[in-house]
């Protein structure tokens, strides 16, 4: 068994050995990827939208907004028109076209953009609002997206893809219609730009109408991250090894970051000066260095360049920039705000570099709006390297669990890597679920927004109902790695699927064999049945169930399904295991 928990340490040497994984080593972060064996995860169910292609504007409320039959993606067919003016134009469904759902349902919106070319880059942010109603079309609620999108590109259509978890009722209504909207809500760099509109699909379940896109590694000299994701670090200047980020937003109040690393953190993200480095050094962990008040406008830092090289030179000089991992960059920006963030990450590529001027560090973007990260890395620009999520927001109702790390990972043209999925406070129970949910997803780091020590009305990170179990996470974590199970990629071509809304899962091939990472978001056990399909891919036939840890005996097949009894808030990880010679017939 690896020692994955840190121990204090005050080089990274010393640092790596403990808190990286020595275990198979995935493929170099400069291998190629299979991307056309990653299924499509496509569309599925009838498209519920009235006049979806805007052939006339039946159907739709125009406020400012405009019905343009010269532009579409549609041919035959026309689009609408945005301009972002104070109010904002908008268009949303009318009365009689309002969309009819079922509560307690997951749909997918997907439509498609395209911005001008008159202007140049960057392009507009286009952002959806969405009304519950009820079956008599009385308002019950609204809720905006937290997800505004923006194009890679202009002068072409890209999809936009958001997951809707109707909720079952408010205030004891039944949710049974959604009203959409769809605006322009900032100007970029004080230019009003236009957008069209065109081909909105809404339908049950969770999809997307183009494959998901390739992703580009970072190969950095002391840190790189693959395509899939899967981080190294480089360890005496010799040895890659491979790190699954750990990560919490640690309080500066706190005499030391002992108690962090104990418990299984392996990173602190948030330092800024050397003293945060080291003291998370001497705990054992690794750091980010977060760069965020020099890029949002928030803050007294902005757009200070000269004051974040200083401190990269202090951090150089120091030694703490030894102990570093990445440069974090917490993205809430909603405007059209875009030099500024260009300016700052030069500064990061410009200096932290090796002696042959060659980057050593990545910038990973948590992106509070999903649709931005294909914005930071395209064909104009590359603003940061890497990507992550916030996981179990759900927008208002707690169901959302992963849906935006599929969204990030999924969405056309977004080509970062999606690292890390983001936990905030307030999830209860409910942290292992959503970060195996999330690997499960294809995350490969975590971070947790964070500890209140000393605070009156917060209770300290020990208080909370997981910490006492994260070290056992840890474990089943450092022991997938050491299979390798985490860094093979989330994907295989045969399937496995539920009816369970709340049982969250992904699929695996290693050595042969397949895998299934579950999560139980249910507050109560729960008995699940998984069908498998496209066996033909699987190459045998499975006839029993194991636990991943324990190789203890899950469950039989039945055809070709079985049946999983989980524990309440829970997770697992499973092995589809064949007959393991000739009159084996149930595995054993």
């Amino acid at each position: 068994m690896l020692n994955f928990l840190p121990k204090p340490c005050n080089s990274l040497g010393f640092l790596l050995g403990t808190v990286g994984l020595l275990v198979h080593s995935f493929p170099n972060a400069q291998a190629q990827v299979d991307w056309s064996s990653k299924p499509h995860v496509q569309l599925s169910g009838p498209n519920l939208v009235s006049n979806p292609d805007f052939n006339g504007s039946d159907g739709w409320s125009l406020i400012g907004a405009t019905y343009d039959s010269d532009v579409s993606r549609t041919t035959g067919s026309g689009s609408m028109r945005l301009f972002n003016t104070s109010p904002s134009d908008k268009f949303e469904t009318n009365l009689p076209t309002q969309i009819q759902v079922t509560p307690g349902k997951t749909y997918t919106l997907s439509a498609y953009f395209l911005s001008n070319t008159t202007n140049g880059w960057p392009s507009p942010v286009i952002q959806m609002t969405y009304n519950y109603r009820s079956a008599t079309g009385t308002l019950l609620g609204s809720q905006i997206h937290s997800d505004r999108w923006g194009n890679s590109k202009t002068g072409e259509w890209e999809e936009m893809t958001a997951f809707i978890l109707v909720p079952d009722q408010i205030d004891g209504s039944p949710v049974e219609r959604l009203e959409l909207e769809f605006l322009v809500p900032d100007q970029v760099d004080g230019i009003d730009r236009e957008v069209w509109i065109d081909d909105l699909n809404v339908s049950l379940g969770r999809g997307f109408d183009q494959p998901a896109s390739p992703k580009k590694s970072f190969d950095g000299k002391r840190t790189r991250v693959d395509e899939l994701g899967n981080v190294e670090v480089l360890r005496n200047g010799t040895t890659w090894e491979p790190f699954f980020p750990l990560a919490m937003y640690g309080d500066l109040s706190r005499p030391d970051w002992s108690d962090y690393s104990k418990q299984g953190f392996n990173m602190e993200m948030r330092a800024t000066a050397s003293s945060s480095v080291k003291k998370a050094a001497a705990a054992g962990m690794m750091s980010g260095i977060d760069i965020t008040t020099f890029v949002s406008p928030r803050f007294s830092d902005y757009n200070n360049v000269q004051l974040l090289r200083d401190r990269i030179a202090t951090l150089k000089a120091s030694g703490a920039l030894d102990d570093v991992l990445l440069f974090y960059w917490d993205n809430e920006i909603a405007n059209g705000e875009w030099d500024v963030p260009i300016a700052i990450t030069n500064v990061i590529k410009s200096d932290v570099v090796d002696a042959n001027g060659d980057r050593t560090l990545p910038i990973y973007t948590l992106n509070g709006n999903v649709g931005f990260a294909r914005r930071h890395m395209n064909n104009q620009v590359q603003i940061s390297d890497i990507t992550g999520a916030y996981i179990g927001l759900g927008h208002g109702n707690p169901g959302g669990r992963t849906n935006e790390f599929r969204i990030l990972d999924n969405n056309e043209n977004q080509r970062q890597p999606s690292v890390f999925a983001q936990i905030n406070r307030g999830m209860g129970d409910e942290l292992r679920p959503r970060l195996f949910g999330a690997i499960a997803h294809g995350a490969r780091g975590f971070g947790m927004w964070r500890d209140y020590y000393n605070h009156s009305t917060n209770a300290p990170v020990e208080d909370l109902p997981w910490w006492d179990d994260f070290p056992n996470i840890v474990s089943e974590i450092a022991q997938m790695m050491e299979a390798g199970l985490i860094q093979v990629p989330h994907w295989t071509k045969w399937s496995i699927n539920t009816d369970e809304d709340l049982i969250d899962f992904g699929t695996r091939d290693l050595n042969g064999e397949g895998h299934l990472i579950t999560a139980n978001y249910n507050d109560v056990p729960t008995t699940t049945t998984f069908t498998l399909s496209d066996l033909g891919f699987l190459g045998y036939t499975p006839v029993k169930i194991r636990d991943f840890f324990t190789d203890a005996l899950v469950a039989s097949l039945m055809g070709n399904q079985f049946e999983i009894a989980m524990d309440a808030n829970s997770s697992g990880v499973y092995r589809l295991v064949a007959p393991t010679k000739l009159g084996d017939f149930d595995g054993d």
